[in-house]
């Protein structure tokens, strides 16, 4: 599953975006605050699970003052509910002005990834497909400063429109022969439920204390918890080893070797009690490190492998990836991660301000300039390149 093309209207600087040709590994370049990150974003609120939470205020104890708590009433699809605590969504934090953010995002869908679908695979020219085409277009509508509820306003697939908004009531399958329910509709869309994962630019570990707790998420400050809950689960044995392994892939070319001889990621991963705190091993030649003692450039690495093996999202989007990495590291870990999405058919966007990863064409396939105006509207412009290697520019804005 791939993203090929995306359209954005009014989601923060974001007016009126358009990118085009999306592949395996594409790149966002530009200088801070252009607006890169928000494409980003807004990719992971789009597909992330939403919810709808109800809100009620109490008494202080001794007090007059009162205090406003929120429970979670419902967890939903991704297509429908509620984002709590993102202001400023708006262009210049326009959320009253009656406009709404609008969307329209296409995606190749391999037949290995429906086969689960049974509406899909009660037509058999879905079976012998090797990519099929979804165009899901929606839109979200302000609540307060701080709160929106998305909601799709039309989804086709092949070609046909499977579901559509009329201003009124949705309509279920208006071209699709046959009556068919709503829970088909929901068991489709499930397939496209957190399939994106933002690694963002915090990437920066911590010391954590010692101590065992269940079912904790994984980011930069608690990865050292997150393998030590790992490392104890019998039962994930085996998962622990293939993340080893996936992790142990990484390696410097030969050419290169005699100058990354401490490269870490050459055998077992392991956990301890250092002091009061927990602490992951990695193996460098014949010793056992902690990682706190490589190089940042080196946990970002472990990090971002981590992150991305232990997700279930077919669509990675990583901000800043050159975050603490030398030029070379730059070039070897994303010749390492190019050759794993192409074979995994996942999809890697990520921005960076490197001027030297723009030059690797042979990597990138899809290489896009993002700048913003004086007025704070975000535009992109994409690069294609000739038979003779000449780049011709396409603005989207």
């Amino acid at each position: 599953m791939i993203i090929s093309s995306v359209k954005i209207n009014n989601f923060k600087s974001l007016i009126n975006i358009e990118i085009n040709t999306l592949k395996s590994v594409n790149l966002l370049y530009g200088y801070n605050n252009s607006g890169k990150s928000n494409i980003l974003k807004f990719l992971e609120i789009v597909f992330k699970k939403k919810s709808f939470e109800q809100f009620a205020q109490s008494n202080i104890s001794g007090s007059s003052d009162t205090i406003t708590r929120r429970s979670v009433i419902e967890t939903t699809d991704f297509h429908r509910g509620e984002i709590y605590d993102y202001p400023f969504y708006f262009f210049q934090n326009g959320w009253n002005s009656g406009d709404t953010i609008d969307f329209e995002i296409e995606l190749d869908v391999t037949k290995e990834e429906v086969a689960t679908v049974p509406y899909l695979l009660e037509n058999s020219l879905y079976i012998v497909k090797d990519k099929i085409p979804v165009i899901i277009t929606g839109r979200f509508l302000p609540k307060t400063y701080d709160t929106f509820e998305m909601g799709l306003t039309r989804v086709i697939l092949d070609g046909n429109t499977i579901q559509t908004f009329n201003g009124q009531s949705t309509i279920l399958f208006p071209t699709v022969k046959g009556a068919r329910s709503e829970a088909e509709l929901d068991n489709f869309l499930r397939l496209f439920n957190d399939m994106v994962l933002l690694i963002d630019s915090d990437r920066y570990f911590q010391d954590e204390k010692f101590g065992f707790e269940s079912g904790i998420e994984l980011n930069s400050k608690t990865l050292k918890r997150w393998y030590y809950e790992l490392s104890l689960d019998f039962e994930q044995n085996d998962y622990f080893k293939d993340i080893q392994a996936f992790i142990n892939g990484f390696d410097i070319q030969d050419e290169a070797n005699e100058n990354f001889n401490n490269l870490p990621f050459k055998g077992d991963i392991s956990v301890k009690k250092l002091a009061e705190n927990i602490e992951v091993f990695l193996k460098t030649g014949t010793m056992n490190l902690p990682v706190k003692n490589f190089g940042t450039g080196i946990q970002q690495i472990f990090y971002i492998l981590t992150k991305i093996f232990s997700s279930r999202a077919k669509i990675i989007l990583v901000e800043e990836f050159e975050l603490n990495l030398s030029k070379r590291y730059q070039i070897e870990f994303l010749s390492y991660l190019k050759d794993y999405f192409q074979k995994s058919g996942k999809q890697l966007i990520f921005t960076s301000h490197s001027p030297y990863i723009t030059e690797k064409t042979g990597i990138i396939d899809s290489h896009y300039e993002v700048s913003i105006s004086k007025k704070g509207i975000t535009s992109i412009t994409s690069e294609e390149r000739g038979e003779s290697g000449h780049k011709d520019w396409i603005i989207n804005q």
